[in-house]
């Protein structure tokens, strides 16, 4: 394992380490407070950098990365939010929501096994989060679902953490590429004679229900089940029932997608054997869509603009909200900056005159309220000057040609097109000229009148 970080320790400038939260194989878990927002703190996942065989150090990198891919598109109020990652010495961090609480596993060694209520409830919400992974337009197996991996909150909230091995699934592919997962949870499929897919996390999560029932650990002896209720009198045959049909060594005798599955558990609260210790937000039905809040549209593509314009957006933070919203830079404007009520309304203002010209700029707004925060990213693009290296030469000759009487019209004519085209950030140079061209044009046709009519008077012979 890596040497454990100092408490006070400071990463990326801004992350000071205020205790370690836990600690394996793969890295270590510690508390750190922000520098940058006040009262803030997060959980920071470090990588371990003492493999000694370079195919595991290989392993650990990419199963980092594909975390940090997976967290970053993902949103649920049952699964952690990745906010930042980083290399800092060699080591790559992945910063993370801090869940208060504690593992299921540390529950369960503390006081042996759940009631049915509580068991179920966790099981429901579990269900939940895996039935919006696997209901992704490129569904994400977890793979890894077991007891240490779902942390229980103080307020009866189950997440699910770590997504080290979770991977994308692959349509017509027939076997994992290697044999992941935790003996005891781990389907067989995992082992090489078959793909994992959604019906591999429901025998990890009918295990772990198994394990919070009866209190035996599955890892004694994988792939073997004794029938609930011979360790748990208390359970009711149908959820003996339904958690056999979980573990069923084939795939295809397993409930067919997480949402059967859950359907099966809510379906519990019928009986009066488990209705009777269920807690009191699942006796009435399903559990309530996910309280999180979101912007939509997600990320505001500005395109591209002139210099000196103003762009007006309206996007929607969706959800029940109560806190403030805040814009990243100067040249963005966010109004309301103060937000209580359900699906508020925001209007967003990007000043392109307080940027360089030539370039793309990013921004973000940020709402930070009782449930969070959430951050709107934005992107825009100012054009470079229009007034090119031969545009000065060109109205320099134009206005030379202003002298010769009758051209100098066109000519100032010319310069005047050529200025009204120009954006008017860049029209101070061109202004000389057209001015210079317009008094020499005014001149020279002046002088040019004279010498005509001094010609017509004085009755020279034409030739």
């Amino acid at each position: 394992m890596t040497a454990r970080l100092g408490v006070g320790q400071v990463l990326s400038g801004r992350y000071k380490v205020e205790r370690i939260l836990g600690e394996g194989g793969m890295g270590a878990v510690y508390l750190v407070s922000d520098s940058r927002l006040a009262k803030q703190y997060w959980a920071i996942k470090e990588m371990a950098d003492d493999f000694s065989d370079p195919e595991e150090r290989a392993e650990a990198q990419q199963a980092f990365k594909s975390e940090a891919e997976l967290l970053s598109q993902l949103k649920h109020v049952n699964l952690p939010r990745i906010t930042d990652s980083f290399i800092e010495a060699g080591r790559q961090y992945l910063v993370m929501d801090y869940v208060e609480g504690e593992t299921l596993e540390r529950v369960l060694q503390k006081q042996g096994r759940l009631s049915v209520g509580e068991a179920l409830d966790v099981a429901v919400q579990i269900a939940e989060v895996l039935e919006y992974l696997h209901g992704r337009p490129q569904p994400v197996i977890f793979r890894d679902l077991k007891p240490a991996n779902v942390i229980l909150s103080p307020d009866g909230t189950a997440r699910l953490i770590d997504f080290g091995i979770a991977r994308f699934f692959k349509s017509g592919k027939t076997s994992d590429t290697r044999a992941l997962g935790t003996p005891g949870y781990a389907a067989p499929e995992q082992y090489g004679r078959g793909q994992s897919d959604a019906r591999t996390d429901i025998y990890a999560l009918g295990a772990t229900l198994h394990e919070a029932l009866s209190g035996v650990d599955p890892a004694q002896e994988p792939f073997r089940f004794a029938p609930l209720r011979t360790l748990n009198p208390e359970v009711p045959e149908a959820l003996e029932a339904i958690v056999a049909r979980a573990v069923a060594l084939s795939p295809e005798e397993r409930f067919p997608d997480a949402a059967a599955f859950r359907r099966a558990l809510e379906e519990m609260r019928h009986l009066p054997e488990a209705f009777a210790k269920l807690p009191e937000r699942l006796r009435t039905g399903p559990l309530p869509p996910p309280p999180f809040n979101r912007f939509e549209p997600e990320r505001l593509e500005l395109g591209r603009h002139r210099y000196g314009e103003t762009i007006c957006s309206r996007v929607l933070l969706r959800g029940e909200v109560d806190g403030t919203v805040k814009a990243s830079d100067p040249w963005i404007l966010v109004s309301p900056g103060k937000v209580q009520g359900r699906d508020v309304p925001l209007e967003v203002t990007v000043q392109t005159g307080h940027l360089d010209m030539g370039g793309r700029h990013t921004g973000s707004v940020l709402y930070r309220g009782s449930q969070g925060s959430e951050r709107l990213g934005l992107e825009v693009e100012v054009e470079p000057a229009r007034l090119g290296c031969w545009a000065m030469p060109l109205a320099f000759l134009l206005t030379l040609g202003a002298i010769f009487p009758g051209a100098g019209l066109v000519t100032a004519g010319l310069l005047w097109v050529i200025l009204f085209y120009t954006p008017r950030h860049e029209r101070a140079p061109l202004w000389i000229f057209v001015i210079s061209a317009s008094l020499l044009s005014l001149a020279s046709s002046t002088v040019g009148w004279a010498l005509w009519l001094w010609w017509s008077r004085s009755g020279l012979p034409s030739r």
